[in-house]
């Protein structure tokens, strides 16, 4: 198994208590934190994508996924708080190569007073580097239309380059 942990959550958990100071954070789900503002940033997946795998029966490549949970009980302004928080982070994860594949506030059904921010994140390893993939504009996995279809959406969205829609739209 190719683990990196260690790598991600020790320098943005020493970058956060050097920018909000008073903040806690762990690298495991807490669902009462102690304190607040309080961050935990957990490694939810760990796998090995089947369009990586070789004969070699080694693990060269894992797929990551991250969950960042953002709690602040500040009153007024937890929201904003948490917010400011989970954008400093955002940052960090996009510099290491990170994507956010999703945000939103998770409501805190035991205690009002409480706002969780929850945000999730890919990226692939080899152990060393982090790589920002989409599978899907890869294409190497899907049949010629499918893939056509994928570049000509992000070639008019401006994420394709025309020597890239070119080569790709003329493979069956």
């Amino acid at each position: 198994m190719i683990d990196v942990e260690n790598e991600i959550y020790g320098p943005i958990a020493q970058a956060l208590k050097e920018q909000f100071p008073g903040v806690t954070s762990t690298g495991e789900y807490v669902a009462a934190p102690s304190s607040f503002p309080h961050v935990s940033i957990v490694e939810q997946d760990n796998y090995m994508p089947t369009e990586r795998m070789d004969s070699s029966d080694t693990e060269r490549f894992a797929a990551l996924m991250y969950e960042v949970n953002v709690y602040s009980n500040k009153s007024p302004g937890k929201k904003a708080e948490c917010r400011e928080i989970m954008s400093f982070i955002d940052k960090m994860l996009y510099a290491r190569n990170f994507r956010r594949i999703s945000l939103s506030p998770i409501p805190n059904l035991e205690n009002a007073t409480i706002y969780r921010l929850v945000a999730r994140y890919r990226a692939e390893t080899d152990g060393t580097k982090l790589y920002r993939r989409e599978r899907h504009v890869l294409g190497l996995h899907l049949n010629g239309e499918r893939r056509k279809k994928i570049y000509r959406r992000y070639f008019y969205a401006g994420k394709v380059s025309l020597e890239q829609w070119k080569r790709i739209s003329v493979l069956r």
